[in-house]
């Protein structure tokens, strides 16, 4: 009788401490931990910027522009008050530059027409400052008095004075000649006085008027569907559908004209390509994914630009077709890549099932593994159409900045990202200008990482489901 064998321990190796190990996992979870931060710091910055457009000013910030605006406008109501007072005061403070070096001048004229220099910060004036209203006479010097020896007083006959006869009538004539023309004067300043408060008053409303306009030209609603951009002005106007079309635009013909390219070219490669060749060819293709935007956008603007001109023979040299068709060549190594992958993890039994059951290469490369690799080739578009959305250097220099609102691809267009990098360096920090081009950021950064995260998410995942069999 057999006795029961012992069951033995399986043989297990322990696990020693490797700092190599340690220190590479914890470099990448840091790595990790940061990405993720990163992220979420672009995040917040952007939208901090574009709060406003959002939610407002803050009270502090509507204070200081009420305080600003009044300022102005009481600015305006001294100058009509002492106009209408009649005094001919004037000052006039000039802000150094050029020959004044610096020094704040300050032009006062009293009553008499004196003019007085008056430096605020302690400087010498190195320049002559031209008043318009100043008495450009020059002053006499004052003499001081000598002291003179009185003469002794002589005594002189009294003479006597022969007084003409007045005219009554001519003296009472001339008395009501001047008083008419002081009458006149009178009128004529205070209809002087009338017309420059009259205008003060209609500056001060239009200022008014004004100040509403720009209020409102931040509303989210009439910003996307506005049709004129144009920020610089008195009454800026931020309408972001020409933005909306010229984007949209330059993406699609991106698209159109690369991703059928790219897909065909990684289907001839992993299908029919020899070995020897594909190792030639992969590598080429992604190599033109390394060339700088700029040099893709100096080559469109100088080369691509005048040849399709002369064979098209149209009239804008710079216009979303040019820009379109440059920005394909920056989309094509990303949707490339992704495709001849996609369709190299296709399992090859199913290639050997339609070469057996009498299928040619072609059908089974058309009908059998490019079906398989759809959800790949769908994220390799989806990835290119994200990278040309929010490209900016070729759309700068490509696609003639004008943002027209026009289905014409053959006219100027502007794009986001190109409206971000032509005027940002020029808005002034906190301005309406400079919360709507952080608006612009947000919008793309929420498109971009949509659609990142669609292809991350949901597409990665059905295309291991399709491959595994699942």
């Amino acid at each position: 009788m057999q006795q029961p064998q012992k069951e033995r321990t399986p043989l297990t190796l322990g696990k020693k401490f490797r700092f190599v190990e340690w220190f590479v996992e914890s470099g990448i979870r840091v790595l990790a931990f940061f990405s993720f931060a990163a992220i979420i710091l672009i995040f917040v910055f952007v939208f901090k910027e574009a709060s406003p457009i959002f939610f407002g000013k803050s009270e502090a910030e509507k204070t200081a522009a009420k305080d600003s605006m009044a300022s102005v406008i009481n600015a305006q109501s001294k100058s009509v008050a002492d106009t209408s007072s009649g005094k001919e005061k004037v000052e006039k403070v000039i802000k150094g530059k050029g020959a004044l070096k610096g020094t704040d001048v300050t032009v006062k004229v009293n009553e008499k027409g004196e003019r007085k220099k008056v430096t605020t910060n302690g400087g010498k004036v190195e320049q002559e400052v031209y008043d318009p209203f100043a008495d450009d006479t020059p002053a006499k010097p004052a003499e001081t008095p000598k002291e003179e020896k009185k003469p002794e007083p002589v005594k002189e006959k009294p003479k006597v004075v022969i007084v003409p006869k007045i005219d009554s009538v001519k003296l009472a004539a001339q008395q009501k000649a001047e008083r008419d023309s002081l009458a006149l004067a009178h009128a004529a300043d205070l209809l002087a006085v009338l017309k420059e408060k009259a205008e003060a008053d209609s500056a001060i409303a239009k200022e008014k008027r004004d100040a509403e306009e720009r209020k409102g030209a931040t509303h989210l609603a009439k910003m996307l569907t506005g049709t004129t951009w144009q920020p610089v002005s008195t009454v800026p106007k931020f309408g972001m559908l020409p933005l909306i079309i010229g984007t949209l635009k330059v993406t699609l013909i991106s698209l159109l004209f690369g991703a059928p390219l790219a897909i065909l070219a990684a289907l001839f490669t992993s299908m029919f390509a020899p070995k020897r060749l594909r190792e030639i060819i992969k590598p080429v293709i992604e190599l033109l994914a390394g060339f700088p935007s700029v040099v893709i956008g100096f080559f469109a603007l100088i080369v691509m630009a005048t040849i399709f001109q002369n064979f098209f023979d149209y009239q804008y040299r710079l216009n979303s077709f040019v820009g379109g068709i440059a920005m394909s060549f920056a989309i094509i190594p990303i949707i490339y890549t992704i495709t001849e992958d996609a369709l190299t993890a296709v399992p090859h039994t199913l290639r050997d099932a339609s070469t057996a059951l009498g299928a040619t290469p072609w059908q089974t490369a058309f009908k059998i593994v490019l079906p398989a690799a759809i959800p790949g080739v769908f994220a390799a578009v989806i990835l290119g159409f994200g990278r040309a959305f929010g490209e900016t250097m070729i759309a700068l220099m490509a696609t003639g900045n004008a943002p027209l609102t026009s289905a014409n691809m053959l006219e100027p267009v502007r794009t986001f990202a190109a409206t971000i990098g032509a005027e940002m360096a020029e808005v002034v920090f906190g301005d309406q200008h400079y919360n709507v081009l952080f608006l612009i950021g947000a919008m793309l950064f929420i498109f971009t990482f949509t659609l990142n995260s669609i292809v991350e998410f949901y597409v990665r995942k059905k295309l291991l489901r399709r491959i595994q069999g699942h």
